[in-house]
């Protein structure tokens, strides 16, 4: 019995550790759903989708910068000025995910020309996690031969529906330039969220305070022409009296 369950525990061992791409910590299902929505993309914006050639597909696992880390998950990490006590406890961090695919398809004239499209994902650990959670990845961001295609929102991963067994026969490369465990760069993105939250205060701010100085530019000249008009009104009114008195005077002499 014992023996068997240790063959069991070794088997799950085994499993386990084929889930795990090696270079980067990641489970190989998160990565294969990242290049297959990424390929999606792709496909989906060509002339000719059934042309699509994949020469190869790059994947790079890398810091993010702080700005994109505060588009996505900035309201949840910083409140009132701070990083949140459960950031801090479950020492939350973050990584990017970088798909790039080489390929080639016909365009409106039938003519094969190579390109570029890249995908590029963010998502967020905490604890001891080495591999991110459903929900917890983004894709943040579509390029085409280097220009932002202009994704528009930042799209939530419902599910990692790629394989976990093995990759896809398209990725040539995988390079990964950061482990998941939490370092002063990750210290420093707090740092710099703070810094980028402050700077968001401050331009709403700005903007209520504009808006408030031409709200009351604008009650202010409405004010003066209603005083204008008033004043005016007033004058005629005496004018008239007294063109009406003269009148009187005239008819008496």
């Amino acid at each position: 019995m014992k023996k068997l369950l240790i063959v069991g525990v070794a088997a799950l061992g085994l499993v386990l550790s084929g889930c795990t791409e090696s270079k980067t910590g990641l489970q190989k299902n998160v990565i294969n759903t990242g290049f297959e929505k990424c390929a999606n993309y792709l496909t989906s914006s060509l002339k000719s989708p059934s042309s699509l050639r994949i020469s190869e597909a790059v994947v790079f696992v890398q810091k993010p910068e702080a700005q994109d880390v505060y588009s996505v998950f900035g309201d949840i990490v910083v409140k009132d000025g701070k990083i949140t006590e459960i950031a801090r406890d479950n020492k939350r961090r973050f990584r990017e995910m970088l798909v790039a695919i080489n390929y080639e398809a016909q365009n409106s004239y039938g003519v094969y020309l190579g390109g570029t499209y890249q995908c590029q994902y963010l998502f967020e650990l905490n604890n001891d996690e080495i591999s991110p959670e459903p929900l917890n990845t983004y894709l943040i961001k579509l390029k085409s031969d280097g220009e932002d295609v202009g994704l528009g929102v930042h799209i939530p991963i419902a599910d990692f529906t790629g394989s976990n067994i093995s990759l896809d026969k398209n990725i040539k490369t995988i390079k990964s330039s950061v482990d998941s465990s939490f370092t002063k760069h990750d210290e420093q993105i707090y740092v710099d969220l703070i810094k980028q939250r402050k700077a968001e205060d401050q331009k709403i701010k700005e903007r209520e305070l504009k808006r408030s100085l031409e709200d009351m530019d604008f009650a202010e000249i409405i004010s003066a022409a209603e005083a204008a008009a008033d004043a005016a009104a007033a004058v005629a009114t005496e004018t008239a009296e007294s063109i009406s008195s003269e009148a009187q005077y005239s008819d008496v002499d």
